[in-house]
Parts: C-alpha cells; sequence; structure tokens
C-alpha cells in the first residue's frame, strides 16, 4: 500500500484531485478485454469510461481493494464497515487497525465516506491518479506548442485523427484518444524518471529502452523477461522462476507470459528481480510493459474488425505509435529550448 501519511500520500492527493485530475472519457470496445478485463470495468458495445482502478493494477498487480485487504487481513471487514458507514468500530479493533495501516486515529476517521458503493478508499486511487496525471502533463507540457509542418502547414505535435486513420486497425476515436493517454503518460513518466535521476542517484529506465519492449516477437512482458534474465546473467527464462523451497515455473506458463496469453502476476515478477543490480531502472521497465501490455489489450478489444486482430498486429501498431509519440516530445523539447523565452 502507499505510505498514507507521507505529504504525497493519498490523502494528500485526495485534497487537491479536482484541480489535478483529468478524467478518463467513456471508452468503446467491441469485445471484452482478455487481460485487463476486471481492471477496466468495460462491456462490449458500452460507451463507458474505464475504472480509474485500472491504474492500481498497473501499479501494484490488483486493485486498491484487494491490496487493502492483504495489509488488513482479518481486520479487512471491519474496516469497509467503518469506511462505508455501516458501524463504528470498538476501541480494540480501532487500535489494530491503526496498527495495521499504520496510521493516526485523526487520518482513519478522515477515510470514512458513507458510501455504500464504488471505491472502499476513494484517496488511495486518487493517488495513482495523480501519478498518471503528472506523467501525462509532462508529455503534454512539452508538446503543447505548434510546430507546423512545412509541407502540409498542420500542426505536426498534434495529428491523432490522422494518424491513426492510416492505420490497417480501424479503432473508435474514444478508444484512439485513450490509448494516445496511456502513450503519452507512459513517455511522461519516463521523461520525468530521467530529468530526476541526478536527484536520487538511481539508474532510470531510459525512454530509449521502451521500444525495446514492445518490437516484434514476444509480448512486452516477455521482453522485460529477457532484459532481467540478461541482467542476472541467466541463459534461460525458467531461472527466474527458481525460488527457494520450490522449483520452477513450467514451460506452459512461461510461454503464456511471453505471449500475453496470460498476464504475469506482479508477485511472481517481482521474484525476478531479487538480486538486480539496476532494480530501479528493471522496476519501470516493468511498469511500462504492463502498460503496453494493456495498450495492446485496448486496441484488440476496440478493433471494429469482425474478429478479435492478433497480438501481433496490435502490438505492430502500439508500436508504431510509442515511436511517434516519442519523436513528438523530442521535437516539443526541441522547440522550447530554442524558444526566447527558453534563452532568457
Amino acid at each position: 500500500m502507499p505510505d498514507l501519511t507521507a505529504e504525497s500520500s493519498p490523502l494528500q492527493v485526495g485534497a487537491t484531485k479536482t484541480n489535478v485530475l483529468i478524467a478518463f472519457g467513456p471508452v468503446t470496445v467491441q469485445r471484452e478485454p482478455l487481460l485487463f478485463k476486471k481492471a477496466l470495468g468495460l462491456q462490449p458495445g458500452v460507451a463507458a469510461s474505464p475504472d480509474p482502478d485500472f491504474l492500481v493494477h498497473l501499479f501494484e498487480g490488483t486493485g486498491h481493494q484487494e491490496q487493502i485487504r492483504k495489509t488488513t487481513k482479518e481486520q479487512f471487514k471491519n474496516l469497509e464497515n467503518f469506511l462505508r458507514g455501516k458501524h463504528e468500530p470498538t476501541a480494540t479493533t480501532w487500535t489494530v487497525l491503526t496498527k495495521l495501516l499504520e496510521i493516526d486515529d485523526h487520518t482513519l476517521r478522515s477515510l470514512a465516506h458513507g458510501k455504500k458503493e464504488g471505491h472502499l478508499l476513494p484517496v488511495y486511487v486518487g493517488f495513482f491518479q495523480a501519478l498518471e496525471a503528472v506523467f501525462a502533463s509532462t508529455f503534454r507540457g512539452v508538446t503543447n506548442d505548434r510546430v507546423t509542418c512545412p509541407c502540409c502547414k498542420a500542426n505536426m505535435l498534434h495529428d491523432s485523427d490522422v494518424w491513426w486513420g492510416k492505420q490497417p486497425l480501424p479503432l473508435p476515436r474514444d478508444a484512439c484518444a485513450f490509448v494516445d493517454r496511456l502513450l503519452t503518460a507512459l513517455l511522461g513518466g519516463v521523461f520525468l524518471g530521467e530529468a530526476l535521476s541526478d536527484l536520487v542517484r538511481r539508474q532510470p529506465l531510459r525512454a530509449s529502452e521502451l521500444e525495446k519492449l514492445v518490437i516484434d516477437g514476444p509480448h512486452p512482458i516477455g521482453h522485460w523477461m529477457v532484459m532481467v534474465r540478461s541482467s542476472r546473467g541467466l541463459r534461460h527464462d525458467w531461472q527466474l522462476t527458481v525460488e527457494p523451497g520450490g522449483g520452477p515455473e513450467t514451460n506452459q506458463r512461461l510461454s503464456k507470459w511471453r505471449s500475453g496469453l496470460e498476464l504475469l502476476p506482479m508477485e511472481k515478477a517481482q521474484a525476478m528481480l531479487t538480486g538486480v543490480r539496476d532494480v530501479t531502472r528493471l522496476s519501470h521497465a516493468l511498469l511500462a510493459a504492463r502498460t503496453l501490455g494493456l495498450t495492446i489489450d485496448i486496441v484488440r478489444a476496440a478493433s471494429t474488425t469482425p474478429v478479435r486482430p492478433s497480438r501481433t498486429a496490435a502490438q505492430k501498431i502500439v508500436g508504431a505509435r510509442l515511436k511517434q509519440l516519442y519523436i513528438y516530445f523530442l521535437i516539443g523539447r526541441k522547440n522550447l529550448r530554442a524558444s526566447p523565452s527558453a534563452r532568457k
């Protein structure tokens, strides 16, 4: 769980989120997503906004309610009843909850919202919405200016409708916008990590490495497994899953993870990182691979083709769009540095 008392915690975010967050617009899918069905909450043929809890899934592997359940264990129901206004915990239960959550009485009291349905802990989800907003705004801030094409005089940095209209897999406009938002947030987050790397003294994932995660061949998770294997000096994927007291995963399971038929569980992925020296870089690469996997899932689910397109076809489009947006960011950054205000 995130630190509920830190200055950048869900509590602090929740107090200002109306000024920071941008709600996700409706997305229309033609068929259910395969890997992120539960997280997104989208139904075929129904234009609806994705449940922002999918961001918690991306970062932590499960939704926020599952994460809270892991932390509170047998006290989960007592916490749920309190947050939803069903009843007040006993003094003993209250003490146990504050210890489990590592927060004070006032903070716990402030989390109660009394809503019978919806997110159990909205500020928890809001924390990850704020991260996405910061990442996306980093990209938008750099590409916000107009860069005119010398040929057609159009703005080179804003071509979504034209670009997507040329792709072999037709997508509804709202799905294109959602994919673009995911990819721009990914790029913004990686660029921000690069910019802050000198301050935190950790090796970040470089934006130039993102393309390696989505090139032809394995699913982005499969490419990530290759990165980890290389870092650990291993020859085979099965060696990544050897744990103390347990044998490796089967080749069948590994193949499903590599190809995107199943989503690699977060706890398994984190176990693969045990002992690596560049843990920050590879942890960021894991989040990037999961985000790219989500965009591929959306393209396959939203395409208006008669049948679900192949993962390979969707991945090729996602890779091409990622590369295009990366180029736009570089152009925008160069344009900013060349502007008169930047030279003052």
